[in-house]
Parts: structure tokens; C-alpha cells; sequence
């Protein structure tokens, strides 16, 4: 028996202001060669099918299109939601679904039996799944938030717990209809203690009370053969178990993924055999993410450093008949050692820099600007210790201010001291404040 492990797609996602359905597509081409090569007996998804509760009709295409796919092949689908989907959406794919051969949990069946389904190869090998999607609290009702938060996390857990061990308590029913030993997998949609997580992708949306925590591995029944999880983006193992894993995303969600390798989980296990053999085949970059940071001048030098990899990589794609890359996509980090803001015309600069529409800047980050505010956040500048000057001082590395002269700067700041007199003259003075406002005037002109 062979089995493909995938999840969290997130149909419909945006980078910025990007659609990527040219790398969606590029994905299903892939993964449709990959099942024509492979031949899998079945394809499990671990939630987050779409990016969001309300898909596009275009995203929902791309998903039922795929089914059919997979029917034409004699490759059965078995999905469950994640945090990112509507589990009632989902849900109406149950019915449906299994006429394309795919079997769809949106929400947790009151009977676990209905959530347990089998699936036997050609051969006569056997699995017996248990489909559990993502647990949020309205699927654990006799959970109760408490003041204690962990004593609250406590709870969720075993609640999760108790879940699990039911829908294993429905599988060994199943189980015990057959002579021979058999397949034994649950999915899951969570985070387990001990995953790793980018700090800003963007994607992952933190678990808390209510929705759901972080739990431990424990959690799973410990005599299931492979549990098949979504919601991390990384592909890894969970404590150090080969057979419970996390396929991950099969493209970069946000920059900070840009450097993972993605991959797709394939499972071959035979019923002479108990141990399940896990294999990882990795997908390919169909576009590149790339952050740039530095100056004015390393930034356009970065640029047109990529413009001529991307020239090279199409050239040699086509040499070896192989898809050309996708445009390459940019995040901008702008740094300089004079901790001056970034120049306001600086993305009207770098775009002149490029001589193709092959490289895009999504976005332009101010490190200068960002460390100010970090500073402006921190202790010693708390807002009850700021002072007029402080403020003043920070204004000067900002906006226009940045391109003064260290002369004019020197002058504002003259003026603004003379304001400050006036201004703590008035507290002492009735008439003072008609003074302090016409120098205010003359600063302005």
C-alpha cells in the first residue's frame, strides 16, 4: 500500500497584494505527475485546504478539478479542515465527495464511526483511518474557560485526548472485521509541543483558549501506525516520531519560509511488515521569495543580481525541457548605517534599477525606521519619559527632516528650544501664549 501525505495548501492565498494562482497551478502539475508516477492508493490532506472560511470559486475549481483527477487515476482523497476552514463548508463535501471516491470531515461525527472509513488496495491490503479534523471548542462541548489559563490548557488537552482515544475505539471496531493486520492512521490539525514555527509568516495563527493551544504528542493513541498532521508549515517529525509528522506547505507562505524545502510525505507499508516506510519527495521551487537588505546601493546591486540568476535558471530550463521559474518576488529591508529613515522615493529608485517585469518588489521594510519605534516602545522611552526634545530629536530622522543639512537641522533645533522657553514662560505668564503662537507662526513659514 502506498500513501501520499499533504496539507495546509491554502487555496486562495495572497502574498501582499499577489494572487499565486501561477504557483497553485504550477503544484497541481507537479503533484498530478507525481501521482501518475507513484500510483498511490489514497492521499490523505490534514486541513487548511483553503486560505480562508469563504473560498473563491476559483479555489473551489481547482480543488474539485483535482478530485476528478484523482478518481480518472484510481487514487482515493481523504481531507479533513483545518483552523483556516469553514469545517461546515467542508462538511457538505462529505455526501459528495465520496461519489468522486473522496471522503471529506468537516466536523466531528457524533457517532466516531461515521468519521473511520477503510480503504483496501488491489492486493488486499487494508487501512483503517480516522478522520479528525480540526478541534475548536464547539466540537468539545463540555469545555469551560476557567480564569487559571492553564488549567484551561489542561482541560483542552484531555478533552482532545478523550476524542482521539474514541475515534481509536470505532477503529478497532472496524479493525476487528478483518483476519489480516492492517494500515492503522489518524489525522490531525494542531499544534504539538515541540514544533517548529516561523517567527513572522503570517500564516500560522496562534491556537489560544478557545480555538485550541498548543498539546502534547501524547495525545495521539500510541498503537496507530502513522498520524498524518496539518498546521505547522514546516515539514518535520513530532518529538522525535518518524511516523507522526507534519508534511508542511508545498510552497512558501511569506518570506520567512523562503529558504524551507517543501515536500510531499510518501507512505509504503505491507501487511507482512509492521513498520511503516516514510519517504519525503521535494517539490520544487516554482518561485523564488527573496529579501534583500541594505542600502540604497547593495539593494540595487541585489536586484540586478537577481534579474541575471533568473536570465541564467530560464535559459537552462529550457535547455533541459523543463517549466521556466516564475517571475522572482521581493521583499525590500532597508538598513544604512546613518539610522536615517528609507528615502521616500526609494521604491520609485529600485524599480528604475530593473530592466524587466521578472523581478517585483511586494514590499519595502524600514529596518532604521522600525528599530526608532522599538526604541520609542522601549523602557527608557516609555511615554511618561518622553520629552518635547526626545520626540523632536526622532522627528528630525523622519519625512522630509531627512534630507536637511546638518546647518538647517542645527536651526530647527534653535527654534524649537525657543518655542519650548515660550511655552514654559506661559505657564508662569497669562501673556504668554499669544507669543508662543506667533512664534509657532514664524516657525512654520
Amino acid at each position: 500500500m502506498k500513501l501520499l501525505h499533504t496539507s495546509d495548501w491554502h487555496l486562495g492565498r495572497r502574498l501582499y497584494d499577489r494572487l499565486r494562482t501561477d504557483e497553485f497551478d504550477a503544484f497541481f502539475a507537479w503533484l498530478n505527475a507525481l501521482i501518475e508516477r507513484e500510483r498511490p492508493d489514497g492521499i490523505v490532506v490534514a486541513g487548511d485546504l483553503f486560505d480562508n472560511a469563504t473560498p473563491s470559486n476559483h479555489s473551489v475549481k481547482t480543488f474539485t478539478d483535482w478530485l476528478a483527477f484523482c478518481k480518472e487515476q484510481g487514487t482515493k482523497v481523504f481531507v479533513v479542515a483545518g483552523n483556516h476552514d469553514s469545517a461546515a463548508f467542508l462538511e457538505a463535501f462529505r455526501a459528495l465527495g465520496q461519489k468522486a471516491d473522496a471522503f471529506v470531515v468537516g466536523i466531528p461525527s457524533k457517532d466516531p464511526k461515521a468519521d473511520v472509513v477503510t480503504l483496501t488496495t488491489a492486493s488486499g491490503e487494508v487501512a483503517v483511518m480516522g478522520l479528525v479534523p480540526f478541534l475548536s471548542r464547539s466540537t468539545l462541548p463540555d469545555f469551560e474557560i476557567t480564569g487559571d489559563a492553564e488549567a484551561s490548557q489542561r482541560e483542552v488537552a484531555r478533552l482532545m485526548g478523550e476524542h482521539y482515544q474514541t475515534v481509536r475505539d470505532a477503529m478497532r471496531d472496524v479493525e476487528a472485521q478483518f483476519a489480516q493486520p492492517v494500515l492503522r492512521l489518524m489525522t490531525g490539525h494542531c499544534f504539538v509541543t515541540g514544533g517548529t514555527v516561523e517567527a513572522d509568516d503570517g500564516v500560522e495563527r496562534a491556537l489560544t483558549i478557545g480555538t485550541l493551544g498548543e498539546v502534547s504528542d501524547t495525545i495521539f493513541p500510541q498503537d496507530v501506525d502513522y498520524v498524518a498532521l496539518g498546521h505547522l508549515h514546516r515539514a518535520q517529525k513530532v518529538a522525535g516520531n518518524p511516523t507522526h509528522r507534519y508534511s508542511g506547505t508545498p510552497l512558501p507562505m511569506s518570506f520567512s519560509e523562503s529558504e524551507q524545502a517543501k515536500s510531499v510525505v510518501i507512505l509504503e507499508w505491507l501487511d507482512t511488515n509492521p513498520n511503516v516506510v516514510v519517504t519525503q519527495e521535494t517539490i520544487p521551487n516554482f518561485r523564488r521569495l527573496v529579501r534583500l537588505k541594505g542600502d540604497e546601493s547593495t539593494l540595487i546591486d541585489g536586484l540586478k543580481a537577481l534579474e541575471a540568476s533568473l536570465r541564467e535558471a530560464r535559459a537552462l530550463a529550457l535547455d533541459e525541457g523543463r517549466p521556466a521559474p516564475l517571475p522572482t518576488w521581493v521583499e525590500v529591508h532597508y538598513t544604512s548605517s546613518t539610522e536615517q529613515s528609507a528615502p521616500l522615493d526609494l521604491r520609485a529608485t529600485l524599480e528604475r534599477a530593473l530592466t524587466t517585469q521578472d523581478v517585483s518588489i511586494l514590499n519595502i521594510v524600514d529596518e532604521n525606521r522600525q528599530r526608532r519605534q522599538d526604541v520609542l516602545m522601549s523602557d527608557e522611552m516609555q511615554l511618561e519619559r518622553l520629552t518635547p526634545a526626545k520626540v523632536f530629536e526622532e522627528r528630525l530622522k523622519t519625512g522630509s527632516a531627512t534630507a536637511w543639512s546638518d546647518e538647517e537641522k542645527a536651526d530647527a533645533r534653535k527654534k524649537f528650544q525657543f518655542i519650548l522657553e515660550l511655552i514654559e514662560a506661559e505657564k508662569r505668564d497669562d501673556h504668554a501664549p499669544s507669543v508662543a503662537s506667533d512664534a509657532l507662526d514664524g516657525v512654520a513659514q
